[in-house]
């Protein structure tokens, strides 16, 4: 079983490894690689997840935020508790359809691409390879059982590319220390950044802007 095949924002000799529970989300530069457990991801697929009010705030933490580049710099443990700010994006396509899974990018770190040849400037794509793996990291909401919900990102708070969200959560073990991966307890919704209109014109047209996202299949 293989996640659907789709192009992220270019990673150049960057290959890493997301644990999805036991499931590895692995991407490659070209044509993109997704070779998974497939009882595991049989499990996300089929199980009914109903997202908690709670997980999303309505106000920021009280704790202060710091940045992926801040806590990179700072140095990050399995098991410790943060809370990030930063920007949905780094890759074209920053979140999974049916998982509770996004990349985030440092906001305000990366100009993002204005040239519009690529698109999907939130993708970063004329950023350094290197450099954009330290501006980025990975978010996962799990359930009870350590497994990713059955729920995306954006059909629980009204997000949308480089929308800028503050994270609290705890520092995931993914037996990969290039890999930063935080395990959510809840996330709130700072900016919904400059992308939110024309994601609300594309649903006014009757336009599904998240039906490009991947997602898992059979």
């Amino acid at each position: 079983m293989k996640f659907s095949p789709f192009h992220l924002a270019r990673l150049p000799a960057l290959c890493f490894t997301i644990a999805c529970g036991s499931v590895a989300f692995a991407h490659h530069e070209e044509g993109i690689s997704h070779e998974v457990a497939p009882a595991v991801v049989e499990e996300v697929v089929q199980t009914d997840t109903v997202a908690s009010p709670s997980f999303v705030r309505d106000a920021a933490p009280e704790a202060t935020p710091v940045s992926v580049v801040q806590l990179r710099e700072q140095g990050y443990a399995p098991g410790q508790q943060v809370t990030m700010r930063a920007q949905i994006g780094g890759r074209k396509m920053p979140w999974l359809n049916g998982v509770a899974l996004m990349v985030l990018v440092d906001a305000g770190s990366l100009a993002a691409c204005t040239t519009g040849t690529c698109g999907t400037p939130w993708g970063f794509c004329s950023a350094p390879p290197d450099k954009l793996h330290q501006h980025t990291s990975v978010v996962r909401w799990l359930d009870n059982d350590g497994k990713p919900h059955r729920v995306s990102f954006h059909q629980i708070a009204d997000i949308a590319p480089l929308s800028t969200v503050i994270i609290t959560g705890t520092i995931a073990d993914v037996g990969d220390p290039r890999a930063l991966v935080i395990d959510a307890d809840s996330m709130f919704l700072e900016d919904r950044g400059p992308f939110a209109a024309m994601m609300d014109k594309m649903k006014e047209a009757g336009t599904d802007p998240y039906a490009m996202s991947p997602k898992p299949q059979s």
